[in-house]
């Protein structure tokens, strides 16, 4: 699933990853795990207009989503 959007936010820590918030064109907000390599290596910063790639091989079933 490819998700575009705006880095709205980006938190660095001592360890090797960051934590990016990005802002999606059709609304909602993603928060993404990033190696500070690629941070550097892709000129990450916000304001960037970025792509989300998302994959996954297996959720955990927990039945379907009730209404709040």
């Amino acid at each position: 699933t490819r998700l575009q959007g705006r880095i709205t936010g980006m938190r660095m820590d001592d360890g090797p990853s960051a934590l990016a918030a990005i802002e999606l064109t059709g609304g909602g907000v993603l928060q993404a795990s990033v190696t500070r390599l690629a941070v550097d290596e892709l000129g990450l910063r916000v304001g960037s207009d970025v792509v989300a790639l998302v994959k996954t091989v297996a959720l955990p079933d927990q039945g379907p989503l009730k209404p709040a």
